[in-house]
């Protein structure tokens, strides 16, 4: 599992470019760690695909820069467009190309791409993976850049004649070897029954959640100094805790394999809150390896 920190209002300037409007105020809530709640926008010609350019610069000692030691970057843009779970794979959905550029140290793989997706959760999201070993040079990574090209225009962002974007992700990432992972769905509708037994149904929205066990791992990775990750489990917990949310990606790449499967990816990342109970972190004393749970679930 990938497991990162979101960085809320994290950064010093935004900007877009593109035949859009932005109707929104600012771009305050593409950073806010809500991706339900979205940054408005509206295509001003009809040309289709058209391509949307989000800008950002980050100053002062950002996650991703200062702790290195980050074995991957995680880069989204979450909650694409206005559909919903019941229009996917119809116009209505916008599923965009997504392509991410970063400057600085990051950059050593060039350009991510990346196209969006309907997940499980319905809305439409985009995810790709820098990992550590492409980092090149000393420059700091102080921009990104995410362009977004699709057919904005039609179905119901026609009707709405607006579009919106819930959140834009860079975070650090590290990396949780699991040995079981349990998936389900939270938040089902209750229902409230009147008088003869009528059911009236609560509206809720569905969200996932995420359980798992970790792999027996060293002293120095559980609580210690890690070898293979920025911060020791125990560490990644309690800051896990103070954040507004947190990015994981139980599945993201196929067995034995390095690099990211962007279908898998897509599919599983999530922006999620780490859940008070559990975590836990146990070791046994005689064997010198230690264990523990994860729970999270989905930030809609």
């Amino acid at each position: 599992m990938l497991f990162g920190y979101v960085l809320s209002g994290d950064y010093t300037t935004a900007s877009h470019s593109g035949p859009f409007n932005l109707l929104s105020s600012n771009y305050s809530a593409l950073v806010d760690g809500k991706p339900g709640v979205k940054t408005l926008f509206k295509q001003t010609g009809a040309v289709a695909p058209a391509t949307l350019q989000l800008n950002f610069s980050f100053g002062g000692a950002q996650q991703f820069e200062w702790l290195l030691p980050y074995p991957y970057l995680m880069l989204g843009v979450v909650n694409i467009g206005n559909a919903r779970m019941e229009d996917a794979g119809t116009a209505n959905q916008l599923t965009p190309s997504v392509k991410f550029t970063v400057n600085g140290r990051w950059n050593g793989g060039g350009a991510k791409t990346s196209q969006a997706l309907v997940g499980p959760s319905g809305y439409s999201s985009a995810w790709a993976v820098i990992r550590k070993d492409e980092i090149v040079g000393g420059a700091a990574t102080s921009t990104l850049q995410v362009e977004l090209t699709g057919t904005f225009n039609s179905g119901v962002q026609a009707a709405f004649g607006n579009f919106g974007i819930g959140e834009v992700v860079i975070v650090g990432a590290d990396y949780l070897p699991l040995r079981s992972v349990t998936q389900g769905i939270g938040g089902l509708a209750p229902t409230n029954r009147a008088s003869g037994n009528l059911p009236w149904p609560l509206a809720r929205s569905p969200f996932r959640t995420v359980n798992g066990v970790l792999a027996p791992e060293s002293r120095a990775d559980a609580f210690i100094t890690p070898i293979h990750n920025s911060r020791n489990y125990m560490q990644m917990t309690a800051m896990a805790a103070r954040k507004s949310g947190c990015v994981i990606a139980p599945y993201w790449r196929d067995q034995g394999t390095a690099g990211p499967n962007l279908t898998v990816l897509n599919n599983n990342a999530m922006m999620a809150r780490l859940m008070s109970q559990p975590p836990s972190l146990a070791g046994s004393a005689t064997e010198n390896r230690y264990s523990g749970t994860f729970a999270f679930e989905e930030l809609l």
